[in-house]
């Protein structure tokens, strides 16, 4: 008589089904070897759903238990609170991308000069299946040309059938340079070419009395103490003082 016959196993194989731990899966649907092991001929079989990219399912005692009964599996829960949690396989498109995206379109639509995009949404995240190309494609815009807002509607991946769509929101800002100084100045001191630096300011910004050309600055003094980078005004700078009070002058009368 064979080993078979008497129901012995073989040596080294175990044929147990047990559930998994830890479950990610890459494709839209959860097979049922996703879940179990040893699931035989029925391991291919989907019987669920996948979560979306970077989102979670969780399934619980009673639900697991009749599906290893409906395919045959020699399986049940050691207690209700048993349960699997799948996750989708994803990758993250980040902030910079959907910001270079918006951008593009918005020179598409005529904007070049200097600008700053500031989303509405600042916990903004984007996930797609780690087997999807990570592209977007702006398939819809339209902007407030008086306020700078504006509403986009973002396809990922690009070009693709089934493609998630998110609507957000935002406002796009003209951005001016100014010359600033890039050390800190103390009350009488003066400015020379080499202290100027340039930076970018939004021009709903920039307050009446910024100084906004660099000769306004140069060869000036501070009138009070001047933090690095700060936007200077008129109210900042005076002319050089050329003699202190009580300070000793030499005067000659040339005829």
């Amino acid at each position: 008589a064979s080993a078979s016959q008497f129901g012995l196993q073989k040596a080294g194989v175990d044929d147990t089904v047990t559930l998994k731990d830890a479950i990610i899966v890459e494709e839209a649907h959860i097979l049922l070897g996703d879940l179990f092991t040893n699931a035989g001929d029925s391991a291919n079989v989907k019987i669920a759903y996948a979560p979306q990219p970077g989102k979670r399912s969780h399934f619980d005692a009673k639900w697991l238990y009749r599906v290893a009964r409906a395919y045959g599996l020699k399986w049940r829960p050691l207690t209700l609170k048993t349960r699997a949690v799948v996750e989708r396989a994803s990758q993250e498109i980040y902030r910079d991308e959907i910001e270079d995206a918006l951008a593009a379109e918005f020179h598409n639509q005529g904007y070049k000069e200097n600008f700053e995009i500031e989303l509405g949404n600042r916990a903004l995240k984007i996930h797609i299946a780690s087997n999807q190309p990570a592209t977007i494609d702006v398939s819809g815009m339209s902007v407030n040309k008086s306020t700078g807002r504006f509403v986009a509607t973002l396809t990922v991946p690009a070009n693709t059938p089934g493609a998630k769509r998110v609507r957000l929101t935002g406002r796009i800002h003209k951005l001016l340079q100014i010359p600033v100084v890039n050390r800190r100045l103390s009350r009488g001191d003066i400015v020379r070419k080499s202290d100027i630096e340039w930076v970018d300011v939004r021009e709903r910004n920039i307050r009446r009395g910024y100084i906004q050309h660099d000769e306004q600055i140069i060869g000036m003094a501070a009138k009070r103490y001047i933090a690095a980078k700060t936007p200077l005004t008129t109210g900042h700078m005076q002319r050089p003082q050329l003699v202190k009070k009580g300070g000793l002058v030499t005067i000659s009368l040339v005829s």
